[in-house]
């Protein structure tokens, strides 16, 4: 996120907007899963936070040490996703 501080103002508003639209449509898709009882968490914004979280810090995941691999690093973010919102 430090890197945000060297974009112009400009920028920084459009990027903030962009993520306010992709965390709301993270929390759309948690609050559908509650919903429809295929998540089990009871805390939609605070699961949802949790994989925003991970999705911000895929770059220090890919490339390093084991995980250079991009299927490797899917899976293993895939299967970390369906543990927070307690999906099977």
């Amino acid at each position: 996120q430090y890197e945000l501080n060297e974009l112009s103002p400009e920028h920084h508003r459009e990027i903030r907007a962009i993520r306010r639209s992709i965390t709301q449509r993270f929390l759309d898709i948690v609050e559908a899963g509650i919903a429809s009882g295929e998540f089990t968490v009871t805390d939609a914004e605070g699961t949802n936070l949790a994989l925003m979280s991970l999705c911000v810090d895929v770059a220090r995941w890919f490339p390093a040490g084991a995980y250079t691999d991009a299927d490797v690093v899917a899976a293993r973010y895939a299967d970390l996703a369906m543990r927070l919102v307690g999906a099977d």
